[in-house]
């Protein structure tokens, strides 16, 4: 049976001026978040030489999709097939590098529950140019709407964790679904996620 990720993603701390604080329990694990908790994170020194944070590429999202740096106060839109994420404006900071990072279905196909097609999987990583750290939680609701033939409205949008092997759990806010186009804020990205549909 599926468990539910029980938590609030807004306890998440985004890890800014030399903090990395990253905590949150997802049907009683512990999702390890912080760079000195991810593994193949890479350097954190803030060095403009050091090794950018790998992040979920680390744990199945290998694939730069998309990519921009965040103006200051300016929202953007990322569009990678049937993926589009809206960033609103303030939430994240000035120069932030804000990466779209795909999955192979047929890999997470694996993971789904029973009975359900993946239609997409997909993470974000976010960098805090200034201290070369992952930030984990936004300032306000980044969008994600998937838009498929496949979205019914018994879709589900699923968090993965990153671990080796992964879990994946329910996310605990239902996704908004209108006709073959599905949506869900996120206000931290400690975790990637699957959007599934019944199917083979």
């Amino acid at each position: 049976m599926l468990k539910t990720a029980h938590t609030d993603e807004s306890r998440f701390v985004v890890p800014r001026a030399g903090r990395r604080v990253g905590r949150a329990a997802s049907a009683g694990l512990l999702l390890l978040t912080s760079c000195a908790a991810v593994a193949a994170c890479g350097s954190s020194s803030g060095s403009g030489s050091a090794k950018p944070p790998a992040g979920l590429a680390a744990f199945g999202y290998s694939t730069v999709a998309a990519s921009t740096t965040v103006k200051s106060g300016g929202s953007t839109t990322l569009h990678s097939g049937d993926l589009t994420v809206l960033v609103p404006a303030h939430a994240l900071p000035a120069g932030a590098r804000f990466d779209l990072l795909t999955g192979s279905n047929s890999y997470w196909k694996s993971y789904a529950p029973a009975g359900q097609k993946v239609l997409a999987a997909f993470a974000f990583r976010v960098i805090d140019k200034a201290t070369n750290h992952l930030i984990v939680k936004f300032d306000a609701p980044v969008v994600v709407k998937v838009t498929n033939s496949g979205i019914r409205p018994t879709s589900q949008y699923l968090n993965t964790t990153p671990t080796s092997p992964p879990k994946v759990l329910s996310n605990p806010k239902a996704p908004k679904i209108a006709g073959t186009t599905l949506a869900h804020g996120n206000v931290g990205d400690p975790v990637g996620w699957l959007v599934t549909s019944p199917g083979a």
